[in-house]
């Protein structure tokens, strides 16, 4: 393996600082975040064996929606569905809803793992106002594209419960933006890392890999204040049923540095039209690239982010 980039002020264990948000100090007196644990409690239990299938009355009991069943939201959806969560899928796509409607979600793998499908209740936008009428929300994935972001936290923010609060399953940073329109006592973040998924056809997510298990642990939860609580270790439990997890304290750290790695590939790509590994083995791209992800640290640093160690590499 080659090694193109690597950030060494890595921090794993320590307290969090920097990186917040201007006005978050302001969030202790208007949403109580900062004096007390956010006043949605959870028992603790601990998460099930892989494969096993909880009865009805063994699971959780809270009530989850997935605002937006793209990729990383189909994806972790289908495992908590197929876990026996109550949780709802709502997306915009026509198709992606009928196909979960006629034959659930469906879940490949590029290896490792046998193709597998689950039942799941899916609602199109223009259905989700049927959500009055029933037991609201203690949990929303939301799982948009950023610039989707404010429409469907203010979307579903409506059928949230009383200690319902967002988790934002995305790329980016966008818990600012949620936090615009249910406050910052209701946010919670969580990164993918190199999950490598993909909504390949309506109702079907395709990973280009295997689990990481051990190898990587790919979701990472945080508190914007950094502190451990019932709630992100509740979601840890939730989205480790589709692979290794962890609660962080530096919620700001891992995001930038899915951001840096995302700005290194991700643009390029689009504008190529070639896949990552094509850029990684042209060297003006590559170089290229390296001076993006520069950019984007220097960017970084200069808001006091604590960063994660990461690695960028590629096959001989």
């Amino acid at each position: 393996m080659v090694e193109l980039f690597a950030i060494s002020q890595q921090i794993e264990d320590e307290d969090f600082h920097g990186g917040v948000p201007a006005d978050f100090a302001q969030c202790a007196v208007r949403d109580g975040c900062g004096q007390s644990d956010p006043p949605i409690a959870f028992p603790a239990q601990e998460t099930k064996l892989a494969g096993t299938i909880p009865t009805r009355e063994e699971a959780m009991g809270y009530k989850i929606a997935v605002m937006g069943t793209g990729a990383v939201g189909a994806y972790a959806g289908a495992h908590m569905a197929r876990a026996g969560e109550d949780i709802t899928f709502i997306d915009p796509w026509p198709a992606n809803v009928e196909t979960m409607k006629a034959n659930g979600l469906k879940v490949s793998h590029i290896r490792d793992v046998p193709e597998w499908s689950t039942p799941v209740r899916a609602l199109h936008l223009t259905e989700l106002q049927q959500a009055a009428k029933e037991q609201p929300f203690d949990i929303a994935f939301v799982c948009m594209k950023s610039y989707d972001t404010e429409w469907a936290t203010t979307m579903i923010a409506q059928y949230l419960g009383p200690n319902g609060f967002i988790v934002s399953l995305q790329n980016c940073m966008n818990e600012e933006t949620i936090a615009g329109v249910v406050g910052w006592g209701k946010v919670v973040g969580c990164i993918a890392s190199s999950i490598t998924v993909d909504l390949c056809e309506p109702g079907h997510v395709r990973r280009a890999a295997g689990k990481s298990g051990d190898k990587h642990t790919v979701f990472r939860t945080g508190e914007v204040h950094g502190r451990i609580t019932d709630r992100v270790q509740e979601i840890k439990r939730l989205v480790s049923y589709a692979d290794s997890a962890l609660a962080t304290t530096n919620l700001w750290g891992e995001r930038w540095s899915k951001l840096v790695t995302n700005a290194m590939a991700n643009g390029m790509s689009a504008s190529t039209g070639l896949v990552s590994k094509a850029i990684l083995t042209n060297d003006a791209l590559r170089h290229f690239g390296a001076r993006l992800g520069s950019e984007a640290i220097r960017v970084g640093q200069a808001l006091a982010t604590n960063w994660r160690k990461f690695i960028i590499s590629i096959p001989k």
